[in-house]
């Protein structure tokens, strides 16, 4: 399987991978750390509750694809909470219930695991 090397989209890392079983390229993403830009300016942000959870995936490094999966929101609106801009209602919950689970969790693996459960 030949692959390309990796480019660099809306802030991840993008692998492209040809193979001849696929007429089309599959793309596996890699996960990337926060950048400070973001550490900072969740550092920095008003204390909401979208903050607090940007606070936590940043000390856990988890990733904010997987806090956009579990919530059902952009990973866009997800930054925007972590710059702290208020949750919505439609919201709240999803985000509540993943903080919780962040601030009970010891590594980024272990709270991504207790997501996969409460799903």
């Amino acid at each position: 399987m030949q692959t390309d090397a990796p480019a660099f989209t809306n802030g991840a890392f993008f692998e492209l991978e040809f193979s001849t079983n696929h007429p089309r390229p599959q793309i596996n993403e890699k996960i990337m750390a926060y950048s400070e830009e973001i550490k900072n300016t969740t550092k920095n942000a008003p204390k909401t509750l979208g903050n607090q959870l940007g606070r936590w995936a940043i000390h856990l490094d988890f990733p904010v694809i997987e806090v956009a999966k579990f919530t059902g929101a952009t990973r866009q609106t997800v930054y925007n909470w972590f710059s702290g801009t208020e949750v919505t209602n439609a919201y709240k919950m999803r985000v509540q219930s993943l903080l919780n689970i962040l601030q009970s969790s010891k590594t980024s693996e272990e709270a991504l695991r207790q997501c996969l459960k409460n799903k």
